[in-house]
């Protein structure tokens, strides 16, 4: 009988197999894990295979797996990295000259991107009190200072304490 071949990217069956080993959709995902499929799904949101709503919702499932078997059904209608790849095998002239694989998100990835919809949200908003003072002839109480401030007071707040907040809202390293 020929030898079993591994199921998932770690080496670990994705079907039942001896009695104790346990299956690779009940394993814990680790931070490493989580970080590699947003990446993965980053870059199926930049070749226009996800929408960015569809791709914050995966992200944020991402971040609040607890199992690899979590993880992977985030990716079942997406294709394989090797399939996205297209001819298949690469040389090793080929594998030599590529950068590697796309590194993980970062913290400062994480910080700006909060900036950056803090400031999106807080021009529509902003707008939106333009709008109504237009139309009602008269400038209305600046309401946005209530939606404005405290975010940006607490995105403010985590990029000068440097902490970094988990999935789940616990401090990490």
């Amino acid at each position: 009988m020929p030898p079993k071949t591994p199921g998932g990217p770690d080496g670990l069956p994705d079907g039942p197999g001896a009695p104790g080993t346990p299956q690779r959709g009940a394993l814990r995902a680790s931070d490493d894990d989580r970080e590699r499929v947003v990446a993965e799904l980053g870059d199926h949101l930049a070749a226009g295979r996800l929408d960015t709503a569809e791709f914050d919702e995966r992200a944020s499932s991402a971040y609040a797996a607890r199992t690899l078997g979590e993880l992977d059904v985030l990716m079942t209608d997406l294709p394989a990295e090797r399939e996205r790849a297209g001819s298949g095998a690469r040389t090793s002239l080929e594998k030599a000259a590529s950068p590697g694989p796309a590194p993980a998100a970062r913290p400062q990835d994480h910080k700006a991107l909060n900036v950056r919809t803090w400031l999106a949200v807080s021009v529509m908003v902003t707008g939106v009190w333009g709008i109504s003072s237009l139309a009602a002839h008269q400038l209305l109480n600046f309401w946005p200072m209530w939606v404005i401030g405290p975010w940006g007071l607490g995105i403010l707040f985590h990029a000068l304490s440097g902490r970094r907040s988990g999935p789940t809202g616990e401090v990490g390293d």
